[in-house]
């Protein structure tokens, strides 16, 4: 009889012990779930979901980007934004590609020139939480003063093109994967 007894006191306590791990892990899940909402919105990969649960199947949806180009003025230099068409399934790579050939006719004829040195090219670029990490070429570096006023409106260049997309708040540049300072 001491056996049935003792049995069932460990069958007690393992309930117990399951019910306490059941409750901690309610708990942390309660816990964390604002933080984990949060992430998932700055991520932008609902709108992403969105986007792709909307579109047609049976017709591809035309997308559109914005490159931007300086324009050199009396008062100094503004920014002029080039529509381009997106053909592919990659528009921040496709869209800084765009940037890096230089300006299209369309740019040309409007006064706009790119501070961004002939040669340099799009090593890679990813997105976390809404900030594009785009690495370039050497070439980036090419014949540039880093601190000179045409690198920052190359630089600049890169920013306003990406920033120009809602899913991108900031970007971080490096040159064959160093980050610039």
């Amino acid at each position: 009889m001491d056996n049935g007894h003792h049995d069932g006191k460990h069958f007690s306590i393992l309930v117990i012990a399951y019910l306490v791990v059941i409750a901690v892990g309610i708990l942390t899940v309660v816990i964390a779930l604002p933080d984990i909402s949060s992430s998932i919105q700055e991520s932008g990969m609902l709108e992403l979901i969105q986007q792709r649960l909307n579109a047609p199947t049976t017709e591809p949806t035309k997308q559109y980007g914005t490159v931007v180009f300086a324009l050199p003025t009396s008062e100094g230099i503004s920014y002029r934004e080039i529509l381009i068409s997106i053909t592919g399934s990659k528009p921040y790579h496709e869209t800084i590609e765009h940037l890096l050939s230089g300006p299209n006719y369309q740019a040309l004829t409007l006064g706009s020139i790119s501070y961004i040195p002939k040669g340099t090219r799009l090593l890679g670029l990813t997105v976390s939480q809404r900030v594009a990490y785009v690495d370039l070429s050497k070439e980036f570096l090419s014949g540039a003063v880093t601190e000179s006023k045409e690198f920052d409106i190359a630089k600049e260049q890169i920013n306003r093109t990406l920033r120009a997309f809602s899913s991108i708040r900031d970007t971080v540049i490096l040159v064959e994967g160093e980050k610039l300072q």
